[in-house]
């Protein structure tokens, strides 16, 4: 594992070891978060789902832009983290924020505009937190 996703991993264990973690967009960490967590990982890829065992996959088809809001009714009703992982995942949670527990700890990665994530923090009410490992950022919600 990168020294980026240590450093992830170590942040996410501050809150919570070993739980159940949901993840928007399927990535490089799902396997290392695998290995921790139980992960669920949604996914407009039908090429990344089901690549690694224990994860849960949920195919959820692009519409406009963002996650079909459909393939959302199958999120797991309880999990301890949200980790956010592309563009179309954290454009998905700002559309359908009221399919998300927003009371949970919300990692983004692979930060493109800081301006969006400030909306996100916003709109669910919660400070935003930027940290940063070798030029690699993600930020705590």
């Amino acid at each position: 594992m990168s020294e980026f996703g240590r450093a992830l991993l170590e942040k996410l264990f501050t809150f919570s070891c070993h739980g159940v973690l949901l993840e928007l967009g399927s990535s490089q960490l799902t396997k290392g978060m695998s290995k921790h967590y139980r992960v669920w990982s949604v996914s407009h890829d039908l090429i990344k789902i089901d690549k690694i065992p224990k994860v849960k996959y949920i195919f959820a088809p692009r519409v406009r832009g963002v996650y079909d809001e459909r393939a959302l009714k199958d999120l797991p009703l309880y999990y301890d983290i949200l980790l956010i992982t592309n563009k179309i995942g954290r454009m998905s949670f700002f559309v359908h924020t009221d399919k998300f527990c927003v009371d949970k700890p919300i990692i983004i990665v692979n930060l493109e505009d800081e301006d969006f994530l400030v909306n996100i923090a916003d709109k669910v009410k919660r400070q935003l937190t930027i940290y940063g490992v070798n030029g690699k950022r993600f930020a705590v919600i």
